[in-house]
């Protein structure tokens, strides 16, 4: 069918798009996420397809309108001009498709002839991670199926519209078939010809090539509002998961957008209890016909469920605002840490206001920055049509994003783009910008005496806990990353969420206050993302469990964490096992010591408890002997994780019958002590992020965050390092000398990171040990990359390193069995608590939602008046017909010269005006049939439709249809006995 054709090319061409935009998905995952084992079980296919098919719909539909639209200047035919735009768009989107797979084919070859590996692992197929995320995403598929089809469906000869949703459908079924069944170019809204068209309408053009393609209407307009509706929330908790690092936070997020929180259940609950039990006020809810009213327009269902079914496009514009959200999160993640290691107040403002990165790309980025900028710049050129409100508050949330984030420029370029693109489309489409959006100041939103005490008590009973366990989340990660000196990008991305709430209580857009209400949803599906980390947290809490093993009591994990390296070679469980123990010079070094900080809290920590009497790591320390720095990095384990730490310790004395019995396990591995000059004092080198050294003369004592990563060396040593005097980074090859902690007679602690990315890995992809450093403003200076074969690693000075034990993290607290469980089963007690006010009011929404549309308006696409204007009349013919909203009419694709007012007056038309002409016309002019002809030909009105419903209407200088009049005056050219309806030939 030509429909699914054309659906699947879309998708095809915008996951290739993505694909070539986003060149690598897993970089900007871990630029995304607290810390890198966070995105281990994430597939880029979360991202890439979810954001392709939303993209590639909006292009693909925006280019076959402007060609057809193009097209009808020179092809008078509609329905040729249809045919021939279509098979253009074919042509291009394939050709698109082609060049596009070629180019990301290139790319590989070309990485693969350079022998360059992957700088982030691949993800690993794991088939837990596929039936996680396929329950999942068919459980929201499920879901938006049932939301969407159960009000708008065709049930034998009849399309069946529910009593909740008919309203906005009216509109929304007439612009799909004037696509389809008419040609609707130049575009003109269906209830309110003659006027240009001031709404979105593009998404419902999209729908009308499906119908045109073959697909029955409730299809056409029911699958991209399904599938639209899935990306957006699998993309939701996506985001979820980057911003939290777990897993779970996936499927909550979703879970949350379909039950909000609220305090109208327990409103109605308290009401109905002062005249029933409990169970029969609850049985009284759940059997409730409509939506119960606390605050103003409630019973409109402006907030409930009935939100998305009754506008189709909205979730196709939340899918694209988070994924620009999360296009742009790294640049928001990379200024906290440029301003955490400037190390004063003064260098803090100076990364924020006055490095060249703060407003710059830095030089050669490996997120290519200027390809997630065209990829940006094409969404926002397309949506000012697809989702007007949409792209104002995806505008709103990157201004707060772009405050405190590198690299504004790109902000400021995108939305340059938006504004400019709304601009010429308002034009092209309405005639005047002020005609589709106006800023008028209005304090209070739809509150009554808009006092802060209203707004704030108005505000609390629609959102109801989403908020402030949103706010509590956000402030608790402050604390945490602040503690930690870790970047708090999580705390401001929630600020920057709230941009668009703040803006809908202060800013009136369009002539109704009420359709503001956008931007508080928008606002609410993103704070989700919040309140989900936490029900994820609550759900599996972030604590280690005590075991015994190997004669000293280990850590095992951090319990419902995600996976980390060390748990990778078993697909048994998301928990890393216990390490053997390992010999090192003869001795054992017990699993307390052995195992290294790695797992998945969120919180990106990773630090080694130690016991009281290895001496903490110095301050500063010298360069590696040359006989030590000579020895190679390849020397290591190939199942050595890139972000482990390799550190050898000399422990105190043990018995040397267990020292024996180790001797004799020939299982274990043995570490040779290395022979290690005596080091004197020395410096600790830490390259400045772009080249800039930072003053030589910075306090080597004060516990600095120099090694706060971007992710991309997410789980750099959390020891509390100085700050660090800067040296040049030299260009040759023998650049191997670099810093190693001091050895001091009581232990022996070295300590290294293999195969992590610096921050300047994220400034400059890979770069080579023999490049010059680029010199850029930026006032970080990048670490040392130690994936560069021309760096030394600390762990070449063992022949044979140890390999990698379990990993327990810095921050999740280590206790025993029974108090976890203990712990465990309060923090689930306290999930469920919280899920009763979260989901309370949205579970008495849907049970209303369900009873209030068991009965429909009934629509016949097959009526003998729809097929006879369909045969007879020319698609550009505009008809006077009554006051109607959704009429069989509408389904022949023909427009009416004034159909129910408030469509026309909430999508910015002149109703007041054009009443009164309905009103004038309908008595024919005050009985004069001339001047009701001239007046008809200058508004292409062609026909009139004389219904019984002309009787049930009140208008303007109490008016009446005139039938005596056209019967005399007019020529009757069909009666339909079905609805009592005759059109009568105008001129």
């Amino acid at each position: 069918m030509l429909a699914i054709v054309y659906f699947i090319i879309s998708a095809v061409f915008g996951i290739c798009l993505v694909n070539l935009t986003v060149s690598d998905p897993r970089r900007l995952f871990v630029a995304c996420a607290p810390n890198k084992k966070a995105i281990e079980s994430i597939p880029n296919t979360l991202f890439t397809v979810p954001s392709g098919i939303l993209v590639g719909l909006i292009v693909t539909g925006f280019f076959n309108y402007f060609v057809i639209l193009g097209l009808s200047y020179f092809v008078s035919d509609g329905n040729l001009c249809k045919r021939i735009g279509v098979l253009i768009t074919f042509a291009i989107m394939i050709w698109l498709i082609l060049s596009i797979l070629i180019i990301i084919n290139r790319r590989r070859l070309k990485r693969e002839e350079e022998g360059e590996e992957p700088e982030i692992a691949p993800y690993e197929y794991r088939i837990r991670d596929t039936l996680f995320y396929g329950i999942t995403a068919a459980v929201i598929t499920a879901i938006a199926t049932f939301l969407m089809t159960y009000t708008y469906r065709i049930s034998g000869d009849e399309l069946m519209a529910g009593f909740s949703t008919f309203s906005d459908l009216a509109p929304h079924t007439a612009m799909v078939s004037s696509f389809s069944n008419g040609f609707n170019f130049p575009t003109q809204y269906m209830h309110f010809s003659g006027d240009g068209i001031q709404y979105h309408f593009m998404f419902y053009f999209f729908c009308g090539m499906m119908n045109y393609g073959g697909l029955p209407i409730d299809m056409a307009i029911n699958l991209p509002s399904i599938v639209t509706m899935v990306c957006a929330l699998v993309l939701l908790g996506l985001l979820a998961m980057l911003l939290s690092g777990k897993k779970l936070a996936f499927a909550i997020a979703p879970l949350l957008v379909f039950f909000r929180s609220s305090w109208n259940a327990f409103d109605h609950l308290l009401l109905l209890m002062k005249e029933k039990s409990f169970v029969e006020a609850v049985q009284d809810i759940l059997n409730f016909e409509s939506w119960y009213e606390v605050t103003p327009y409630d019973s409109w269902g402006i907030w409930a469920i009935n939100v998305y079914p009754n506008q189709r496009h909205l979730m196709l514009g939340v899918g694209l605002t988070v994924m620009m959200i999360i296009l742009f999160t790294p640049y928001v993640r990379r200024m906290c840490i440029s301003m955490i290691r400037a190390g004063s107040f003064g260098g803090a403002i100076k990364a924020f206001l006055f490095s060249g990165s703060s407003w710059l790309p830095r030089k050669e980025d490996s997120l290519n920055p200027y390809l997630l900028t065209i990829l940006a710049c094409i969404t926002v050129i397309v949506m000012p049509f697809f989702h007007g409100s949409a792209l104002i508050a995806l505008l709103l949330v990157l201004l707060g994003m772009a405050i405190f984030s590198e690299c504004r420029l790109l902000y400021l370029i995108t939305a340059v783009c938006a504004v400019v693109s709304s601009y010429i489309q308002t034009r092209v489409f309405s005639g005047n910008v002020t005609n589709v959006v106006k800023f008028k100041w209005a304090p209070g939103f739809i509150v009554e005496n808009p006092t802060v005490a209203n707004v704030a008590l108005y505000i609390l009973i629609v959102t109801g806990l989403t908020l402030i366990l949103g706010l509590l989340v956000a402030v608790i990660i402050l604390v945490k990353d602040i503690a930690a000196k870790h970047p708090i990008y999580r705390f401001l991305m929630f600020l920057s969420f709230l941009f668009p709430m703040v803006f809908a209580f202060l800013i009136q857009v369009s002539l109704e206050m009420l359709a503001n209400h956008k931007f508080i949803q928008i606002t609410l599906i993103l704070v989700d993302a919040f309140v989900a980390i936490l029900m994820a947290n609550l759900f599996a809490l972030p604590l280690k469990i005590r075991a015994k093993g190997a004669g000293a009591e280990v850590v095992l994990t951090e319990v419902g964490s995600i996976s980390g390296p060390a748990a990778e070679t078993s697909e048994s469980s998301e928990t890393s096992e216990s390490g053997d123990p390992v010999v090192f010079n003869g001795e054992l070094i017990s699993g307390e010591v052995a195992n290294l900080a790695d797992s998945d809290s969120g919180d990106g920590d990773g630090e080694l408890d130690l016991p009281e009497e290895i001496v903490d790591l110095p301050d500063e320390i010298e360069d590696l002997p040359e006989e030590l720095a000579e020895e190679p990095v390849e020397d290591l384990p190939e199942d050595l994780d890139d972000e482990a730490e390799i550190i050898i310790k000399e422990v105190t004395e043990i018995g040397e019958a267990e020292t024996k019995d180790i001797h004799d396990d020939k299982s274990l591995p043995i570490l040779p002590m290395p022979k290690i000059a005596e080091i004197s004092e020395t410096q600790i080198i830490d390259d400045e992020e772009g080249g800039e050294a930072e003053d030589d003369e910075s306090d080597a004592e004060e516990d600095g965050v120099a090694d706060n990563e971007d992710n991309e060396d997410d789980f750099e040593d959390e020891n509390k390092v100085a700050d660090r005097p800067d040296i040049d980074d030299e260009d040759d090859d023998d650049s191997d000398n670099r810093s190693l902690p001091a050895v001091r007679e009581e232990a022996l602690s070295l300590t290294e990171k293999v195969g992590e990315e610096d921050e300047a890995e994220e400034a400059s992809e890979a770069s080579e040990a023999d490049e010059t450093t680029e010199t850029s403003e930026s006032s970080e200076e990048p670490e040392s990359e130690s994936e560069s074969e021309s760096e030394p690693s600390v762990a070449a000075a063992s022949a044979e390193p140890a390999p990698e034990a379990p990993a327990a993290r810095k921050g999740a607290k280590e206790v025993s069995l029974g108090k976890f469980i203990a712990l465990q089963l309060a923090a689930w007690l306290l999930a469920l608590a919280l899920l009763v006010p979260l989901t309370a009011t949205g579970v008495s929404e849907w049970c209303t939602y369900i009873n209030l549309n068991s009965d429909h308006i009934y629509l016949n696409p097959n009526s003998s008046m729809t097929k006879w204007i369909i045969e007879n009349t020319d698609t550009s013919d505009v008809f006077l017909t009554p006051m109607w909203s959704l009429e069989d009419f509408y389904l022949a694709g023909r427009a009416s010269y004034y159909g129910w007012p408030y469509y026309a007056w909430s999508a910015g038309h002149d109703t007041e005006k054009r009443d009164q002409i309905y009103a004038w016309l309908i008595t024919g002019c005050n009985e004069d049939i001339d001047e009701f002809t001239r007046y008809c030909k200058e508004r292409g009105i062609k026909y009139l439709i004389a219904s019984p419903d002309f009787n049930a209407g009140t208008y303007a200088f109490d008016a009446h249809f005139d039938w005596d009049f056209f019967s005399r005056n007019l020529t009757q050219v069909a009666a339909f006995n079905e609805n009592g309806c005759k059109i009568y030939k105008i001129y």
